[in-house]
């Protein structure tokens, strides 16, 4: 029995250190929650979100944030924002409870007055859009609005003047002493008057007055007034030197004065003879006005136009200085006797080869026969000159052509369609495009044949020796 008795104290004395330890432990915790009351407790979770607003007022973190007078949340953190060529804001991040988030987009923050020491705490209006805030977001800077103050309306006095209402007000009560019975008197004669006054306030407090937009214009009004103060009180300042200037000549202004006068009648008797000419603009303004809507696609097209044109301007100098070359070359022919002959028979030439270039012209430009004939020209029958001496012709035949080709036959050639005049025009190339296929074809093939040619090109160095000897300008763009 001794034992065991012994055994249960050895292992109460064994569980002592872990009991205070845990009970050290708890009230370490319980400090912690304490001291962290107003930040917050710890791991619990929460809806943020950050919102800009002229002026703090005296805002702290851990200061609280009401919605319809409930706290609901507190400031987490107010920091200063710089903004480059405006003033500087305050950013304020609210931490509310879980379930008051998300926040519609519109919702209305306002930094209200806790108490007459200064406290300050943000009253939040929960909006009616469909759009919310998300955690973490922002709510528009043109939402917050700010509030005056007591301690900023007792911060507009100084020393000085807080000592003089001071007085006043002792004064004022060493006078009001002993006159109760005619001050209640008074008060209630002030019935009838505030009456009259109560109907004048509705008066103005009613919608078709709209006085709250125009308190809010002038607040806006004064906002930007204050930004400009500096202009503002340079402009008043040139003014005055301006009145000042004017002051200091007073006959020169009262001669002004004095014409000013028969200046009005001048000018109203020029604006009277105006009448019927603005009467007719009108007319036609109005009469121009349904042209209104289609001048802006007409002005975009033709800027259009103009930027089409532009390189074409650009170019429009150096084709002048050449153009000019040329009329000059033309007005020395002109002047001389013999240039009318030559113009008449120059025309009759143009007339003559009309006909020719009006075939040749679409068989070049579509089917490209001339370089074609002269290339096969070429490869068919060897060279011209031996660049020694004068140019001597050496002809030679280069390839037999079809079968049976050298001697008479009675019939053609079985591997070659014969078509000794064929149809190059804009429409057709029938030379290499005839429809052969192991058949003979002679004469033009029916219906229009295919375009497709074989384009040539000049051989290497060609265009550089006409380049270098004037045929070709720099300036021209290379086929």
């Amino acid at each position: 029995m001794t034992s065991r008795h012994h055994r249960t104290a050895a292992r109460e004395r064994r569980l002592l250190p872990l009991l205070g330890g845990t009970t050290l432990l708890a009230v370490a915790l319980l400090v912690l929650v304490a001291f962290r009351a107003n930040s917050g407790l710890p791991f619990a979770s929460g809806y943020e979100v950050t919102v800009e607003v002229p002026d703090a007022q005296r805002l702290v973190a851990n200061d609280a944030v009401r919605i319809a007078g409930i706290r609901v949340g507190r400031v987490a953190a107010v920091t200063a924002v710089a903004r480059p060529g405006a003033s500087p804001r305050a950013r304020i991040r609210l931490r509310l409870q879980p379930d008051v988030g998300p926040l519609p987009v519109d919702t209305a923050v306002r930094l209200r007055q806790a108490s007459v020491l200064g406290a300050s705490y943000v009253a939040v209006t929960p909006g009616t859009s469909r759009r919310t805030v998300p955690d973490g977001g922002r709510l528009a800077a043109a939402r917050a609005t700010g509030s005056v103050q007591l301690t900023d309306l007792l911060d507009v006095f100084d020393r000085q003047t807080a000592a003089s209402i001071t007085r006043t007000s002792r004064q004022s009560a060493a006078g009001l002493a002993g006159r109760g019975f005619p001050l209640g008197a008074t008060i209630g004669h002030l019935g009838p008057t505030l009456g009259s006054l109560s109907r004048v306030s509705a008066a103005l407090a009613a919608p078709a007055t709209r006085l709250e937009p125009l308190i809010g214009s002038y607040r806006t009004l004064m906002r930007e007034v204050s930004g400009v103060r500096g202009e503002l009180t340079g402009l008043l300042e040139g003014g005055g030197t301006t009145f000042g200037t004017l002051a200091g000549e007073p006959r020169s202004l009262r001669r002004l004065f004095d014409v000013a006068p028969s200046t009005e009648l001048a000018v109203s008797s020029n604006f009277a003879r105006l009448g019927p000419t603005l009467t007719s603009l009108n007319r036609t303004v109005s009469i121009l006005r349904p042209a209104g809507p289609l001048l802006q696609p007409s002005l975009q097209e033709t800027g259009r136009a103009l930027g089409a044109g532009l390189p074409l301007l650009q170019r429009l100098p150096a084709t002048a200085r050449r153009l000019r070359a040329t009329l000059a070359t033309l007005r020395r022919l002109a002047l001389r006797p013999s240039a009318a002959g030559s113009l008449r028979r120059g025309a009759d030439v143009a007339a003559a080869l009309g006909t020719t270039l009006d075939v040749l012209t679409p068989a070049q430009v579509t089917c490209n026969v001339i370089s074609l004939w002269g290339e096969n020209f070429a490869n068919g029958f060897g060279s011209l000159g031996f660049n020694d001496g004068p140019s001597a012709a050496s002809v030679f035949l280069t390839h037999l052509g079809a079968s049976n080709e050298m001697l008479q036959n009675a019939k053609p050639s079985p591997n070659v369609a014969i078509n000794n005049n064929p149809h190059e025009t804009s429409d057709e190339c029938e030379s290499g495009n005839e429809p052969y296929q192991g058949r003979q074809a002679i004469g033009n093939p029916a219906g229009l044949q295919s375009t497709a040619t074989r384009r040539t090109r000049p051989p290497a160095g060609t265009l550089e020796r006409a380049r270098s000897v004037g045929l070709i300008t720099p300036d021209e763009v290379t086929p």
